[in-house]
């Protein structure tokens, strides 16, 4: 375990948790600085990933175990402690690795070689039930509630799941090969475990395979894309079609609105950030795709929509059902977070339903798990008298018990994120 690994590792973590971003940008920001240490990128991802899993039972073994006053450290030197206690505790690393921090720390190798033969229920078998989850599972516990509100099914399950290896997705384009042929390539000539998906026809499951997906030739001949299954459920329960006028309205980065365009759809994608137009750009030269985009907001667009049958709304969130992907986001994730975006969300739904006519379909999704952003969203706009809730096809996640005919769907059951589908029809 050298140094450079551990003071990289942390720096990442601590550029996230202060940039408000996931890891993966942070450490592009933290790499483009030190190009020299190119080479440590791929474990300082896995590093700082299963650091951030882990983060609060690591705070909570270095309060009580090793009597750190974590709350006082700088948030460089708490992150760093951090990789200290998960490196020996969880990898069994050697105490003499880290003679270097034990000052800065005020711990003694005596007391971190105490945290090797820790076990995490040991260290929470003193805690009422919601703490010990709380802890265990590194969910702060104002989110623990949050899940216990919406009924998550198999909560214990549902967190535990959270810590295994995030299951991949690839949307096959279909308008270059199939579905079984691009299988068989992959299958073939990288040894990739995958299995076609019994829900949505272009939908296949990465079983296993630890590289990055998006290096592969085929991928940048745009054979493929990367997309949650959740996600890409949503252009189904919309019933595009052929010949079906679509509209992304929060279309950045461009998942949804190029897969309205694969299954025959006139499709636009309106996005408001600049480079979230780019991006969705950039993915339509890769798959040769005819999407049509405009920047603009989405509370005032910039077009009228009553030419569109189809209205996709898939507004910015909390994305707290991108915890099995992006663990770093509970750490800087707080209550007033979910406030701003839902007051965002409803103000973008409500534009968009007074501005469709009558009878058109609005598909609401998002990627996170909070009543709030998902079920009392819909509710609002449905008792303004704007929208009803209809029946949605195909409904392969669980009914939400908030709000019926709305599905949910999670990492535990259905090995997709988190996400919420509402089907609406403008009254």
């Amino acid at each position: 375990m050298s140094r450079e690994l551990v003071l990289t590792a942390a720096q990442v973590l601590t550029v996230s948790e202060r940039v408000r971003t996931s890891l993966r940008e942070a450490a592009k920001l933290v790499f483009s600085q030190r190009p020299d240490l190119e080479y440590l990128k791929p474990v300082v991802r896995v590093l700082s990933t299963e650091v951030a899993r882990r983060y609060l039972l690591l705070d909570h073994v270095l309060e009580k175990i090793l009597g750190v006053e974590v709350r006082r450290l700088p948030r460089f030197w708490r992150n760093v402690a951090r990789i200290v206690v998960y490196e020996v505790m969880f990898r069994g690393t050697g105490t003499d690795k880290f003679r270097w921090v034990y000052q800065r720390l005020s711990i003694s190798p005596s007391e971190l070689s105490r945290v090797r033969c820790l076990r995490p229920e040991d260290v929470v078998q003193d805690l009422n039930q919601h703490q010990r989850l709380s802890i265990l599972y590194s969910v702060p516990q104002w989110i623990l509630e949050k899940f216990v509100e919406v009924q998550v099914p198999g909560l214990e399950e549902f967190l535990r799941k959270l810590f295994d290896f995030p299951v991949k997705w690839i949307r096959v384009n279909t308008l270059k090969i199939t579905r079984s042929e691009l299988c068989r390539v992959l299958r073939s000539r990288y040894g990739i475990c995958v299995v076609e998906d019994v829900d949505l026809p272009e939908m296949v499951k990465v079983l296993r395979y630890r590289g990055n997906l998006a290096k592969l030739p085929e991928f940048e001949k745009g054979l493929y894309h990367l997309q949650d299954k959740a996600s890409a459920l949503v252009c189904h329960v919309a019933g595009v079609r052929t010949g079906t006028y679509v509209i992304d309205v929060t279309g950045g980065p461009g998942g949804k609105a190029t897969h309205a365009y694969q299954l025959g759809a006139y499709s636009l994608a309106l996005e408001i950030a600049k480079h979230r137009v780019r991006e969705v750009v950039k993915m339509c030269r890769r798959l040769d795709f005819v999407v049509d985009v405009v920047r603009g907001d989405a509370r005032t667009p910039p077009l009228r929509l009553e030419k569109f049958e189809v209205v996709i709304v898939d507004p910015e969130c909390s994305g707290l059902g991108r915890l099995w992907t992006c663990p770093e986001v509970k750490m800087w994730l707080r209550p007033g977070d979910v406030r701003k975006f839902v007051k965002q969300q409803y103000s973008i739904l409500r534009s968009v339903l007074e501005r469709v006519r009558r009878g058109t379909t609005v598909v609401y999704s998002t990627c996170t798990l909070t009543r709030e952003e998902c079920e009392d969203v819909v509710r609002r706009v449905v008792e303004e008298g704007l929208a009803e809730v209809v029946e949605q096809r195909p409904f392969i996640g669980v009914e939400s018990p908030l709000l019926r005919r709305t599905q949910r769907l999670y990492p535990h059951l259905h090995d997709t994120a988190g996400f919420f589908i509402a089907k609406l029809v403008r009254t």
